[in-house]
């Protein structure tokens, strides 16, 4: 079985504290056939000199202003030549470096389009490993991260993300490949370290339901309880004790099955 090319692409704009280690996360997998391309905003805090010092191990790379992330996530699209594309953008890490060979050294399906997998979601209360619901879920909200999945370049070059949408362009992304029938593969192994402390989706939790309420007509019940859970648990997190909040987060999550690393 001839290994596929892969395209990783890392959007980055004024990231130079953590650009780096994404980009070792990336260059250091065992899997071979990888394309690495990183499509930089215009940053001017000495992230181009972390690019630099590793271009010798990045296929493309370019600089230069965007219209936000989405737009710059649509440029890496246009410079793919991989069979799948995975997004992992600065601040974010594959698991392992064994990653992308444990994925795709497996036999997978040429009626699959999208691959995902598990995520290590870190936030300021603590890390947890958290398994995807059940697709039909898809429904009412993203139910796994982009960081933890691959999608075949010949359909993100038809559907591309919505940049009228300025959280929740990838949610929006999966559910039109999900309604319209394209076929979705979960692999039972963690992808990606995702950093939720201060991530844009993490911050402005209501404009994300705004969002996903437009992008599925979701009824304003399920919304107003989305919002106060989340509101919710927001204000819990900075009150209560880790442990108190964590044995709370593990009742209210049992679909989402968070488990509670440190």
């Amino acid at each position: 079985m001839k290994a596929p090319l892969i395209s990783i692409i890392t959007v980055v704009y004024n990231c130079v504290s953590s650009i780096e280690e994404t980009i070792l996360s990336v260059i250091n997998q065992t899997y071979s056939n990888l394309e690495y391309i990183i499509i930089d905003g215009g940053s001017t805090d000495g992230t181009i000199d972390i690019i630099k010092k590793y271009k010798h191990a990045i296929t493309l790379w370019v600089s230069e202003p965007d219209k936000g992330v989405y737009d710059a996530m649509n440029k890496g699209i246009d410079r793919a030549n991989g069979e799948w594309i995975n997004f992992m953008n600065a601040g974010d890490n594959f698991f392992n470096n064994n990653v992308l060979f444990d994925i795709f050294s497996q036999d997978i399906s040429y009626k699959t389009s999208i691959i995902y997998g598990d995520t290590l979601q870190c936030f300021s209360c603590g890390r947890f490993m958290t398994k995807p619901e059940e697709l039909v879920h898809l429904n009412k909200h993203m139910i796994f991260c982009h960081q933890s999945a691959f999608v075949r370049r010949s359909l993100l070059q038809q559907y591309y993300f919505d940049t009228t949408y300025r959280i929740c362009a990838d949610y929006n992304l999966f559910y039109n490949l999900y309604k319209d029938g394209l076929k979705f593969q979960y692999i039972p192994l963690c992808i990606a370290i995702y950093d939720a402390s201060d991530g844009i989706s993490s911050i402005n939790r209501l404009e994300v339901l705004k969002e996903e309420s437009k992008i599925n007509s979701i009824s304003s019940i399920e919304y107003f309880n989305s919002y106060i859970k989340n509101r919710t648990r927001a204000c819990l997190s900075k009150i209560l004790p880790r442990k108190i909040f964590n044995i709370i987060l593990g009742k209210w999550s049992v679909s989402k099955k968070h488990l509670y690393i440190e």
